[in-house]
């Protein structure tokens, strides 16, 4: 059976070996016959905890949120984030959850300035107050520079850091050893599958000679979305495979496709 190893916490109960029981993403590899083993490259620790209580204990002064990412109760409130899990994230704090559908961060943006444009064109004074962007230190400025540009009050609030985990390379190597036990030819190629740039600043240097080391003949790359495909790109990485969406779906009829379009050449 083909195997994958996700760049990424597991979303579900905690099997064996970094196995996730019900995990999105190992439901939809499962269903095409692939196995799957996940290492977390990265973790996130709180800041800014001072300013983020100022914003959320003053809901009537925001016209609502922006989040990008799930590591941040405003019923009724908007909000608009990319990809369904943040966005169920958001949801279950009773918010009005838009912009999921957004493959990235300037698809939102196009969005969020598409919708203000519509509800705000009288120039009403509920336009002036400023959208509330929650970010990490790594969040780049797509959104920022968009909804500047069209006049989109906003403010920006730091709200987490990322960081490497320490023990990203060991788990790799455990996860690498569990696939290879039942690994069923020698020359299998090892799908590994990268969810952001920062993710690349982890492994990239050592995730392909790792493989190599305990005996995959081939290495091949996957990533969610442009960004981290050229991100991948630009340090020297052929992307193999590449997401539409940032859903588990996405990754693996991406993959699917890419080995399907191997066994015809």
């Amino acid at each position: 059976m083909p195997a994958v190893v996700l760049f990424k916490e597991s979303g579900g109960r905690g099997g064996d070996s970094g196995a996730a029981v019900d995990d999105p993403y190992a439901a939809a590899f499962a269903g095409h016959g692939y196995r799957t083993e996940f290492v977390a490259l990265l973790e996130t620790v709180d800041c800014g905890l001072d300013e983020l209580a100022r914003v959320l204990g003053d809901p009537d002064g925001t016209a609502g949120l922006i989040v990008t990412s799930q590591h941040p109760r405003w019923r009724g409130k908007r909000a608009y984030a990319v990809g369904p899990t943040t966005g169920a994230a958001l949801r279950g704090c009773g918010m009005d959850v838009r912009g999921e559908a957004a493959g990235n961060a300037g698809q939102l943006a196009d969005a969020i300035v598409a919708d203000w444009t519509a509800e705000h064109a009288d120039g009403d004074r509920a336009a002036q107050r400023p959208w509330t962007f929650l970010v990490g230190d790594k969040t780049r400025d797509v959104v920022a520079t968009r909804l500047g540009a069209a006049g989109v009050p906003l403010l920006s609030v730091q709200v987490y850091a990322t960081q490497p985990r320490a023990a990203a390379r060991a788990e790799f190597e455990r996860a690498l050893d569990a696939l290879g036990d039942r690994r069923t030819a020698a020359d299998e190629a090892l799908w590994v599958a990268f969810f952001s740039p920062s993710g690349l600043d982890v492994a990239a240097a050592w995730c392909m000679r790792c493989a190599a080391e305990r005996g995959w003949a081939a290495v091949r790359v996957a990533c969610i979305g442009a960004t981290t495909a050229a991100a991948a790109r630009s340090r020297g990485m052929p992307v193999h495979a590449q997401a539409a969406a940032p859903t588990a779906a996405s990754l693996a009829a991406s993959i699917v496709a890419a080995d399907a379009a191997d066994q015809d050449a």
